[in-house]
């Protein structure tokens, strides 16, 4: 992240004025994935992308959990993701009219298992951290 400073001066009174120096972090380039983590080039902007069994109940979506449903990741996909100089030339429109939309919905959903609670007491079995 930079720095900015505001450096306008400040008058506390008739003949008094001061240059008040506050520095405060500025928002630093687009989530370069797993390039934060090793540093090689070559792995900017690529994210491990999990399965979609159970996907419905995995929100938030997206490497940031920037998208809060189904509707929304795949609104953001139909109308061909954020333009950026790294976007991969295969994300375009997809296109889908509103039938197709819940028909992706719906097969999304139907990808969720019958043992979601024993999946999620395993879950919670484990233990967290270095034991």
């Amino acid at each position: 992240m930079g720095t900015g400073s505001a450096q306008a001066p400040v008058r506390l009174a008739p003949g008094v004025s001061v240059v008040p120096t506050v520095s405060f972090e500025t928002a630093s380039a687009n989530d370069l994935g797993r390039y934060e983590a090793t540093g090689r080039s070559e792995d900017r902007w690529l994210y491990r992308v999990p399965g979609l069994r159970n996907v419905a109940l995995t929100a938030p979506y997206m490497h940031d959990g920037s998208f809060p449903d189904l509707d929304s990741v795949i609104d953001w996909y139909n109308g061909g993701g954020e333009s950026h100089p790294g976007l991969d030339p295969r994300i375009r429109p997809l296109g889908l009219d509103a039938k197709q939309v819940s028909d992706l919905i719906a097969f999304l959903e139907s990808l969720t298992g019958s043992n979601v609670e024993v999946l999620a007491a395993d879950g919670r079995s484990a233990g967290i951290g270095d034991r």
